[in-house]
Parts: structure tokens; C-alpha cells; sequence
């Protein structure tokens, strides 16, 4: 173990030297690549969203987790829960009452029941774009967030899903300044428990989203109360099996239900993502399936305004699933100095606002290596292109990077990047090759 810690130190050792050695060199080859003023340069604020409640003076924060988190034009919504130290006493009169809690009346059994649950936490907070928490809407017990989408006028809205009387009610709802969820529409009676994350409002007001049915799934449109309009399967073109919807997706106007299809008997072959188009009227599809043309699994698509992105290891992307195009890259990392990596990369609050403003967030852990109970931050980032780059002038080394891209590499060029005037260090994300790729 011990020559296998030297053995690693020394190759980062030999791996930094040889970096600087480059840095240093003051020759330059004929294809050296400098950076000037046009090109594309986005500067970076990064703001915390601090929780702020007024309940928990006396208490000691002992783990927060995220779920869902989306951008808005205006606001950003995060699925949050909280866990605070419970004190010991507490703890041992829980542990009386669940010991023999026939004995207790059932007013003393909710009061105990409420102090304990009150070191628990778990909703949705709301804050303005600018950290502020404009306010917090619990999640009734035995409810979940399903997805949050917007309505025609970038509203947010929220798809609840609620465990009632043996069964579950689906409902999209709003969120008042106060903190509450309101103007509820129930979608149907007997909709699937399980539906999927992304659902839309469309501009007549109607609700299209789909289900995730161990029969498979279904397109199924409501109309502005709730009521049922249209529900239809969608069957693979080639086994006419009914697979299972992996997303519903906006793209250039038209909607796509997409499915991932893989060969559960050669491993070697990637899976592939094929799509329907659908009606949003009718639900039904239009037309055979499609290939897609995009190679990036359906699970990293985010829903934009105007399209579907990628966050990826080299920038953000906006992807081209239907068409014959690449997909065209909105910002590379190398054209901003922030870091955009968080410990939980999955679901990533994304907002284009603008070809000059993006949004997007990242989780942040509070302290070093504790893999249990670590209280973590949500910093939503805000990247403004600039007029002019900063860095003109600069000498461009590039280097590649392979495996998953940690955020302590990012964060070294990027304080290499703002701390060095005759370099700037520009990175391509590769999984192939490691070390330093080349310089020009």
C-alpha cells in the first residue's frame, strides 16, 4: 500500500513539473494559439442560496440533501430535506412511546409526534434570482415532486403526486408568495401512480405529459381541470412491444416521445434512443419512429425554452436529437473561470435566458471526504458573456483529461488561469488519453 501511495505521488509529481516546465518555456513555436479580445469570454457569479427559517435557532443542522432543482426566468425552485440533531431526551421519549403507545391519548400522541418531526424537514424552496428565499412549501407526508415545468408565461408548476385512501392522486399546483401549494388540478382519477418527470403546459392550457406503467407507457393529454382527453400507447416499430417512455421532449415546436432501446444480448452495442413524434391534441404518434441522431443518453436532455441541452464534460450543448445536424456547442468551459462541477451532477438546474446570460446551479458540499452526514449548498451560477476577453494576450496551452472530471482540477485552472498572466490553460475532456495531450 505504501508503494502504491509513493508510486501515485511521484507521478503527480513528475505530472506538475512537467506542466510548469511548459509554462515556463519562453520559446515559442510558430502555431502558438493566443487569445484575443472577440473571442467569446463568459464572467461568472456565483451566489449561494441560503436557507433561511425562522424555526430552527436552537437547533444543530445534521444533514441536508437535494432532489429536483430547476431555473426559472425568474426564480429558482430546490427540492430540499433537512435533518437536525434531535436531543437525547427527545429521542428517549420516541422511543417510550413507540415501547407502548396504547397508553398515550391521541392528543399527546400527535403533540410528541409533531415536536419529533419538527428536526425533519422536506419541501421546495423558492429564491429570487438573486439567493434571496422568497419562501418554503412543505411536502405533505406520503406526497412526492414528480417534475416542475412552466406554463406558457413562465410560471412555475408543479406535478404532486399524493398517497390517499390506497390509492394516489396526481395534481399540478402553483406556489403562493406565502408558501403553499394552491389552484390544484387533479389529473384524473385513475392515472398511473408513477409518471414521468417531464410533463408541459401547452398554450391552449391543456396538460401533456406521460405514464411509466408496468405495461408499458402512455401519452395521455388533459384538458385545463384535469380531465382526461386522450391516452395512447406507443409500440416499438420492430418487436410492437410498448416500451417504456424514458422522456417527452419540446423541440423546434413539435413534441417526442423518446424511448431507449438496448440489446440485452450483445453488451458491446451502445444503446440507442428512438423517437416518436406526437400529436399534443390527440396524443396519438405521427409518422414511424426516428433514430436519433444524438448520442447523448436521453437521461442528461434538459428541456429548454427554445430546444433540448447537454451539460457536458467539455461545455453546454445544444442538442440536435431529430435532425441531421451536430449538436452546437452554447458555452465551452475553457471560455469561463468558475467551476461548474458539483458532487451531485444529475440533476443540474439549467435557464439560457439569453445568448448572453445562462443560469445554471451546483451542489456544494461543506467540509472534506465526509460521505455521511454533510450538510451540502446549492450555488446557482450566473455566466454573462463579456464584450471584450480578459485574458487577450494570453498564450493557450491544451491539455486532456480523462475518467470523470474532478472539480479540484477545475478548480486549479481555473486559479491558474486568474492568477497567471503569460498562459492560459485550456482543457479537452477525453476517454481515451490522459496526461497533457499537446501544446500549441
Amino acid at each position: 500500500m505504501l508503494v502504491k501511495k509513493s508510486l501515485k505521488a511521484i507521478s503527480m509529481i513528475i505530472v506538475f513539473a512537467l506542466l510548469f516546465s511548459f509554462v515556463g518555456c519562453t520559446k515559442k513555436s510558430t502555431a502558438v494559439r493566443v487569445v484575443e479580445e472577440s473571442d467569446p469570454y463568459y464572467s461568472c457569479d456565483e451566489i449561494n442560496l441560503e436557507f433561511q427559517f425562522t424555526d430552527v435557532e436552537d437547533k444543530e443542522l445534521k444533514n441536508r440533501m437535494f432532489g429536483q432543482r430547476k431555473v426559472f426566468q425568474g426564480c429558482v425552485i430546490v427540492s430540499v430535506y433537512e435533518e437536525y440533531v434531535i436531543p437525547e431526551e427527545l429521542e428517549k421519549e420516541m422511543d417510550e412511546f413507540w415501547k407502548n403507545y396504547f397508553k398515550y391519548t391521541e392528543e399527546d400522541a400527535i403533540e410528541i409526534n409533531n415536536r419529533y418531526g419538527s428536526y425533519f424537514r422536506n419541501g421546495l424552496a423558492c429564491f429570487d434570482m438573486d439567493g434571496k428565499m422568497n419562501c418554503f412549501v412543505d411536502i405533505p407526508s406520503g406526497s412526492e415532486i414528480v417534475g416542475m415545468s412552466e406554463d406558457t408565461e413562465g410560471n412555475p408548476k408543479i406535478l404532486l403526486s399524493s398517497y390517499i385512501g390506497g390509492g394516489y392522486k396526481i395534481e399540478v399546483c402553483d406556489i403562493s408568495p406565502e408558501g403553499d401549494f394552491i389552484n390544484k388540478i387533479r389529473l384524473g382519477d385513475d392515472v398511473s401512480s408513477v409518471l414521468g418527470k417531464d410533463f408541459f403546459v401547452l398554450d391552449n392550457g391543456n396538460f401533456l405529459c406521460h405514464d411509466i406503467a408496468y405495461d408499458g407507457s402512455s401519452i395521455l393529454v388533459f384538458n385545463s381541470d384535469g380531465i382526461l382527453l386522450s391516452k395512447e400507447k406507443v409500440k416499438d416499430p420492430i418487436t410492437k412491444i410498448t416500451p417504456e417512455i424514458d422522456r417527452l421532449l419540446h423541440i423546434d415546436g413539435k413534441f417526442y416521445a423518446c424511448y431507449v432501446k438496448k440489446d440485452f444480448f450483445d453488451d458491446t452495442v451502445m444503446p440507442k434512443m428512438y423517437m416518436y413524434e406526437i400529436d399534443p391534441d390527440s396524443a396519438k404518434t405521427l409518422g414511424e419512429a426516428i433514430e436519433s441522431t444524438s448520442s447523448i443518453h436521453a437521461s442528461k436532455l434538459i428541456q429548454g425554452q427554445d430546444g433540448v441541452y447537454a451539460i457536458l464534460g467539455n461545455g453546454i450543448e445544444k442538442v440536435d436529437c431529430v435532425g441531421a445536424e451536430d449538436s452546437s456547442t452554447i458555452l465551452s468551459w475553457n471560455e469561463t473561470d468558475c467551476n461548474h462541477i458539483g458532487d451531485n451532477p444529475y440533476d443540474i438546474g439549467f435557464c439560457l435566458a439569453s445568448e448572453n446570460d445562462i443560469y445554471l446551479t451546483r451542489e456544494v458540499e461543506i467540509g472534506q471526504y465526509q460521505l455521511i452526514d454533510t450538510p451540502s449548498e446549492i450555488h446557482l451560477l450566473h455566466l454573462k458573456r463579456e464584450e471584450t476577453n480578459p485574458h487577450a494576450g494570453k498564450q493557450i496551452l491544451y491539455l486532456t483529461y480523462m475518467g470523470d472530471m474532478r472539480k479540484e482540477f477545475l478548480e486549479y485552472l481555473n486559479t491558474y488561469n486568474l492568477d497567471f498572466f503569460n498562459c492560459l490553460l485550456h482543457y479537452t475532456f477525453n476517454s481515451q488519453f490522459n496526461i497533457i495531450s499537446h501544446i500549441k
